[in-house]
């Protein structure tokens, strides 16, 4: 059974990941308020935001990640990582 951190890693590689590293990008940004309004979540922004800097996401989606813009745990906060 797939836990919620599960479902936002899942997520944030079908929708942001795969896609940049399919276009050669070799930056993808990932905001957490869109993956938390994406996947229909109230009040999870710190479960997004701790899964989307989660070792279990970017070590197998080969991550680096290079900044962190805004707060925390903002719907604003915008993860920015490296494809590797």
């Amino acid at each position: 059974m797939l836990t919620l951190a599960d479902d936002v890693r899942k997520y944030a590689c079908d929708h942001y990941v795969c896609p940049a590293r399919s276009a050669g990008h070799k930056i993808v940004q990932i905001r957490v308020g869109d993956v938390h309004k994406g996947l229909g979540y109230k009040n999870r922004l710190p479960l997004v935001a701790a899964s989307l800097t989660a070792l279990k996401f970017t070590t197998p989606n080969k991550l680096k990640l290079i900044r962190t813009d805004g707060p925390g745990q903002s719907t604003t906060t915008t993860f920015v990582f490296e494809l590797q």
